[in-house]
């Protein structure tokens, strides 16, 4: 098999392992355990908006020096900023569908987590009544 088949594979694997982890840590009592995953999800979507944000103003530019000799080709690089080219709202226009893709692992972990606080709420519900018509 390709190694794109088995990256995809493992991909899935892991989404459906993180689905099952937060079903998991839902049912346990303790509130905040079922928020910890969607949490870290969104500290993490931060990572990229950030990346983008501090690379927007940064300028690589890479020269090759060849000597007469025949030898070995070396590299340098130049850092060179370009503050007055990009402007603060074209960069946030560029931010905002990060955030919001970045996102969407953080919404489905959060829905798992409401719908399965609302099947608890339900059950402890309906517990109270039979005990009560009893």
């Amino acid at each position: 098999m390709s190694k794109v088949i088995v990256s995809c594979l493992v991909l899935v694997l892991f989404c459906i392992g993180a689905v099952f982890l937060q079903k998991g840590l839902c049912k346990r009592p303790q509130r905040c355990a079922g928020l910890v995953l969607p949490i870290l999800c969104f500290v993490l979507s931060f990572v990229p908006v950030i990346s983008v944000s501090v690379f927007s103003f940064v300028k690589t530019e890479s020269v090759v020096e060849v000597p007469d000799n025949g030898g070995e080709a070396v590299t340098t690089e130049e850092i060179v900023t370009k503050g007055e080219n990009e402007s603060i709202g074209g960069i946030l226009v560029g931010m905002i569908p990060i955030f919001l893709v970045m996102n969407i692992p953080t919404f489905i972990l959060y829905m798992i987590y409401s719908t399965e606080r609302r099947r608890q709420k339900e059950n402890q519900e309906l517990k109270k009544m039979n005990i009560m018509d009893l």
